[in-house]
């Protein structure tokens, strides 16, 4: 089973590494490293990793579940920060340029950041959705032969 799918990963050109045994770790663009493990008791295990410096990650080494819990508690945390400083009135709201640009305008770029983020979250996922399922496919392919 494990060699015919190298044999399907070769044939489509795919950048792959076997670094162990049981273990075969393919590089997809754009810094997202999908690795499959082969267990004992003929089940195979599907993970993703991002390798540092990528779009959705920047310097952090994480899978995609990881990435939404992390980006869920920072944008939380932002949000209280924000609130935190209105609050002590840090920012004044006297007049409307500082109502406007400094206040109202920070939400405006969270919401910004946030879609950003969840854009290439969405994109991210659905990649590795897909060739995840094409594996699965390969993978029973073989098994009915």
């Amino acid at each position: 089973m494990k060699k015919k799918l190298i044999n399907k990963l070769k044939q489509y050109g795919y950048d792959f590494q076997i670094p162990q045994d049981n273990v075969i770790k393919i590089k997809l663009s754009m810094s997202q490293t999908v690795t499959i493990t082969f267990h004992n008791d003929n089940k195979i295990s599907i993970e993703d990793k991002f390798e540092k410096w990528n779009y959705i990650g920047g310097n952090l080494n994480f899978n995609l579940k990881k990435l939404l819990k992390y980006y869920i508690i920072l944008i939380l945390l932002f949000v209280i920060f924000i609130n935190f400083i209105r609050f002590l009135k840090f920012i004044p709201n006297s007049s409307s340029y500082n109502y406007i640009f400094q206040s109202d305008y920070i939400y405006f770029e969270l919401l910004l950041i946030l879609f950003s983020v969840w854009l290439g979250y969405i994109y991210y996922f659905i990649r590795f959705e897909i060739f995840k399922s094409t594996l699965i496919r390969w993978i029973d392919e073989n098994d009915n032969k």
